[in-house]
């Protein structure tokens, strides 16, 4: 096949410019679904296709006059940047994506392997991909053959020392002024060092939620109260699978699908509401709980009756603030102080706890 010439790859870019925006879209839902199947949520997917402007001003470096012959030559003209928190995710999307698209080993680069102990960089990995024998022949997929995305992923902290290499653009140790290199080596080991710590925290916290897993199992709960503890207790706990249940079978619905956005904040409000009644472990909420779930039923009915029937969805640690505001006593009053309630929800609340006016003695 004979090169074609610098001009000629602007103009075949040009043209073909839509279709490389459809791929990185293409990649992008993808991506998004596989990672969503995996129950992955990603801190941030970020997508560009390479402008016309910077496609040509690439081709025409000092350096690159030759390299490209065609168009393929070029891998990077779609390309897809995976962000996540720490390294144990990061290679658990290495390995999707390696499993779920054809890798151009030849043009990809995993630093976490190359990276010397002193190399100037971050240990990101870019994988050069198209799309494997599966899913090349779809019909919606037809249209980008022989075309290459390029994916990026890397972690935060990764993110952040590409950020700060771009902002200061050494691309290695060689060209950096020695009066500043010292400072520059210092923030890359310090972001790394805490890249690991961050991994380090995620197993402490997997090894946590393992164990709170292990000994609600046998039926103890005198764990602490925390984010983790109440989160793996609700998805344990007979009393509240019970309550959680009486509130479906009463018409209130679950999130469908599950937000994990949503159930971080609500089990952050479940938590909050639990210091607030001065719980002092798990087990003190069971046994609340355990009161409470004979009345559950007849409580979510009331409630649903109360806003005539309407369509309605709180998630599991909603229903279980809900469940504890009906608590006797103190209790109840701290629970209800603090529901983090709001709408239709708060004024029912209101009506059913509103002290009696009290009685207007009769003039004889």
């Amino acid at each position: 096949m004979l090169s074609a010439s610098i001009e000629e790859l602007d103009i075949e870019y040009a043209k073909r410019y839509s279709l490389y925006q459809s791929l990185t879209t293409n990649v992008e839902n993808l991506i998004r679904t596989l990672l969503e199947s995996a129950d992955i949520e990603v801190l941030r997917i970020e997508t560009r296709t390479k402008s016309l402007d910077s496609f040509s001003s690439k081709i025409r470096r000092e350096g690159k006059d030759g390299k490209y012959k065609k168009l393929g030559d070029i891998t990077d003209l779609s390309g897809i940047r995976v962000i996540w928190y720490c390294m144990e995710d990061v290679n658990r999307i290495c390995e999707i994506i390696y499993n779920n698209f054809h890798i151009d080993k030849k043009n990809s680069t995993d630093k976490r392997k190359t990276n010397a102990p002193d190399q100037f960089g971050y240990l990101s990995v870019h994988y050069i991909v198209s799309h494997d024998a599966r899913r090349k022949n779809l019909p919606e997929n037809k249209q980008f053959t022989g075309m290459k995305a390029e994916i990026q992923i890397r972690t935060v902290l990764q993110h952040a020392w590409a950020v700060l290499d771009r902002r200061f653009r050494y691309n290695s140790p060689d060209e950096i002024p020695l009066a500043v290199k010292r400072k520059l080596f210092r923030i890359g080991a310090q972001l790394e060092g805490a890249d690991e710590d961050l991994s380090d925290v995620e197993a402490k916290l997997k090894a946590l939620r393992e164990n709170y897993e292990k000994v609600f199992a046998a039926g103890a709960y005198k764990e602490e109260i925390n984010r983790d503890s109440i989160a793996v207790f609700i998805d344990k706990s007979a009393a509240a699978l019970a309550i959680v249940g009486d509130a479906r079978a009463s018409g209130i619905q679950a999130y469908e699908p599950v937000r994990r956005d949503v159930l971080e904040r609500s089990v952050l409000l479940l938590v909050r509401m639990l210091k607030s009644m001065r719980l002092d472990s798990v087990d003190d909420l069971n046994q609340l709980l355990q009161k409470l779930q004979p009345r559950a039923l007849d409580i979510f009915k009331e409630y649903m009756n109360y806003r005539s029937n309407k369509p309605l969805t709180i998630s599991n640690y909603g229903v279980i603030r809900l469940i504890l505001c009906f608590s006797d006593g103190d209790l109840g009053v701290r629970a209800r102080n603090n529901s983090g309630f709001g709408g239709a929800l708060a004024e029912f609340l209101n009506a059913k706890f509103r002290p009696a006016p009290p009685k207007v003695k009769q003039e004889k």
